[in-house]
């Protein structure tokens, strides 16, 4: 058996490097669509977190400081678990947790505007703390 010419070869190459090319266009307007997605709601959460609403939702920052690091009582929320920060924002809308300052501020959020300042403070970098006990893991409900 003989080896095909090589100019048999050639529109096969092409065929498959225009494939590739094709499949890598696609695969960087995905990239470019999710990052555009992810970009409005932490934009909205980020407004959310400096202004408060226009429903009469205070500041985040106004408690939990101007970077979410937490301030005296009030926790830290930059750098925490976006699920964590979502599922205790959706607690105290529901009423499951209660909390005279929290549960008012929640219940005024929106389902989106709720899961766009978790986002927020999620992709804020968390501070630096040598010992940080307040941390919050996923299985911590609070009080």
């Amino acid at each position: 058996m003989s080896a095909p010419e090589p100019s048999c070869r050639i529109p096969n190459v092409l065929n498959i490097n225009s494939y590739v090319m094709r499949r890598l266009a696609a695969a960087g307007l995905l990239c470019a669509a999710v990052a555009t997605a992810t970009a409005q709601p932490a934009k909205q959460g980020q407004q959310i977190a400096a202004q408060g609403t226009s429903q009469g939702v205070a500041a985040c920052i106004s408690c939990h400081g101007a970077k979410g690091e937490g301030l005296g009582a009030f926790p830290r929320l930059a750098g925490t678990d976006q699920v964590y920060l979502l599922a205790q924002l959706d607690a105290f809308a529901a009423g499951s947790r209660k909390n005279p300052i929290m549960q008012p501020i929640a219940q005024n959020l929106s389902s989106i505007e709720r899961q766009a300042v978790a986002l927020y403070f999620s992709q804020l970098p968390a501070p630096f703390v040598a010992s940080d006990p307040a941390q919050p893991s996923r299985s911590d409900t609070g009080a």
